[in-house]
């Protein structure tokens, strides 16, 4: 007797995620799941021949903040035109839910940066009414969901959370963490470079994850003085990138954040735990040797990887999936009017004309770069007075001087001071700054260059075996104004093909197999213990990708980073097509996931 499928697959080269051999065959799929696997004579409502495709499971996104967003744009069309089919979420601390009030709504549209026409309003209190939205709302992938600390002292301490919480506070906290976990949270993120950054990491942190590790619960921390963040006295000037800590934590921070996680994890009864964007523990801002690169990245995975996992704390952690940056094209200009930062009136009040015009006057250029390198100032990410050579990671795209375009501010600082490197880095660096927006105001650059996640580091922390490839993205629209496309990176739309091309194409550090069990497999299965997905075999859902293996690639650039994957043919979520003929189809058939309760 033969089958009918609702859509059979013909002719695949099938990877399944376990990191098994690749094989031949057909794939049946009913309803939701995937009904039968092998010679399959059966008809089907609709068949696909796949001779000269993969078949494999849909990628997962390990750290994702598409949950910020996904109201408003539940297509997701950046994540489901690169593959991704499921999402781990409500990272960093940042989640929707609980919310105390509309004026924590408001706090998160101004975070996005979300038009009138883009907010939602917010009906919901509870974690568990906010799921119940979203998946009444419907999307297009499936929904892992975390529940933030960030956004549990926000809704218990109110604008007053910029200090340790109370011992009642903390029993408050904690209802709201049994709250989330009776609903289907995953585990508890936490935001130390934000909220997080006034708790108390034992009285609070630990008591919380204390909880959650009962439920066999994950902790997923982005690690205090993970940013290149600005030191700054006043609490009530709080921010993005900016930390009241002591001032050397500039250099020795991101070590003692790293130290932090896995102490935290320990303390917390050896909790599973997952690290946000996890950096090398040794930070060295200078130009070094290749050799000394490598080392610094492979005693990070020794110590702080290996050796607690050899001690019983399962700890993972997530690396952005390409080795150039999350960074974007951007005018130079903006720089110097960047709302979250804290920038002195005389500069802000300025018009960018005016701006440009008073760089003429030499006074007025003194007084910028004692700005700049007051610690308060970033350019994009990064403060100049914590790391010096800044200017070796970004790269002139657009200037009237021509002679600049393609090279890194540092490559023009060096050729104005050949024989004199201290003065190319405090002041040519500036000065080429101030001439390239004097010569041409629409001056823009590329960040290309993130030291916390070059090309050796990444190539050592991806193919660890408890390591997996992020996007950190929320939604973004292919088809964006061009104002906004200055906000974007490539990564946030071909991420996850560019993994595949680079690590097992390219650099030939990856089998297709172990690609595919890293990214689609192992972040459910290892991360979040889900058994039925991420994995092509019987009775498992139907979250899977045809794709041809030679042709597959992130095509996206800075100048122009919505563009679409290629080789990418097919994109399934729970059965049905999200994504065929390089076109989102509509279909929004993705789930809310719930610990313990699919």
């Amino acid at each position: 007797m033969t089958t009918h499928f609702d859509l059979l697959i013909q002719n695949a080269t099938i990877i399944d995620g376990t990191g098994a051999p690749r094989y031949k065959g057909d794939v049946g799929i009913i309803g939701e799941k995937i009904a039968a696997i092998g010679d399959l004579p059966g008809t089907a409502e609709r068949i696909i021949d796949a001779h000269g495709l993969v078949l494999s499971p849909g990628f997962v996104d390990p750290h994702s903040h598409v949950d910020l967003n996904v109201l408003v744009h539940p297509l997701a069309e950046n994540m489901i035109m690169q593959g991704i089919t499921t999402f781990i979420g409500c990272n960093c601390g940042h989640c929707r839910a609980p919310l105390s009030g509309p004026e924590y709504a408001t706090r998160w549209n101004e975070y996005l940066g979300l038009g009138p026409e883009e907010c939602v309003d917010s009906d919901w209190h509870t974690f568990g009414e906010f799921l119940e939205r979203v998946e009444s709302s419907g999307l297009a992938m499936n929904f892992v969901p975390l529940v933030g600390h960030g956004a549990i002292r926000l809704t218990v301490m109110g604008e007053d959370f910029k200090r340790k919480a109370t011992p009642e506070e903390v029993e408050t906290m904690k209802g709201h963490v049994r709250e989330a976990l009776d609903h289907g949270a995953f585990g508890l993120s936490a935001g130390m470079d934000y909220e997080g950054d006034f708790a108390d990491p034992d009285a609070e942190v630990v008591e919380l994850l204390k909880l959650v590790q009962e439920r066999d619960g994950i902790f997923a921390p982005h690690t205090r003085n993970l940013d290149y963040r600005c030191r700054v006295q006043d609490s009530e000037d709080f921010g993005y990138g900016r930390s009241f800590g002591p001032y050397e934590d500039a250099w020795v921070g991101r070590f003692h954040g790293v130290v932090e996680a896995v102490e935290t994890a320990t303390l917390a009864n050896k909790i599973r735990t997952h690290i946000a964007h996890f950096p090398p523990a040794w930070v060295l801002f200078q130009p070094h040797p290749d050799e000394v690169e490598r080392a610094m990245a492979q005693a990070t995975l020794d110590e702080y990887v290996d050796k607690p996992r050899s001690q019983g704390v399962d700890i993972s952690f997530n690396v952005l999936a390409a080795d150039f940056t999350a960074g974007s094209r951007t005018p130079i200009i903006n720089s110097f009017f960047n709302t979250m930062l804290s920038l002195p009136l005389w500069l802000t009040s300025l018009p960018k004309e005016q701006f440009v015009k008073r760089l003429h006057v030499q006074s007025f250029r003194n007084r910028m770069k004692d700005l700049i390198y007051s610690g308060t100032f970033k350019f994009g990410m990064l403060p100049p007075r914590n790391d010096p050579y800044w200017m070796d990671c970004f790269r002139i795209a657009h200037c009237k001087i021509s002679e600049y375009e393609g090279k890194t501010v540092g490559e023009i600082a060096r050729s104005r001071s050949p024989h004199r490197l201290m003065d190319a880095v405090y002041n040519q660096s500036i000065d080429a700054i101030f001439e390239m927006l004097i010569a041409d105001p629409n001056t823009t650059w590329d960040f290309i260059l993130d030291k916390r996640a070059g090309p050796i580091i990444q190539d050592l922390f991806l193919t660890h075996p408890a390591g997996y490839p992020c996007i950190d993205s929320a939604v973004l629209l292919p088809e964006q104004p061009a104002d906004s496309l200055s906000r974007m990176s490539p990564l946030y739309f071909g991420g996850f093909p560019n993994f595949i091309h680079t690590m097992v194409t390219q650099k030939r550090l990856l089998t297709l197999e172990q690609a595919i069990h890293k990214a689609c497999c192992m972040p459910l299965q290892e991360i979040v213990k889900v058994e039925d997905r991420g994995v092509v075999r019987e009775n498992a859902y139907a979250d899977l990708l045809l794709f041809d293996p030679d042709r597959l690639r992130m095509t996206g650039t800075f100048d122009q980073p919505t563009l679409p994957t290629e080789g990418l043919e097919w994109v399934m979520v729970n059965g049905r097509i999200a994504y065929e003929g390089v076109q989102h189809t509509g279909v929004l058939s993705g789930k809310v996931l719930r610990h313990n309760q699919n």
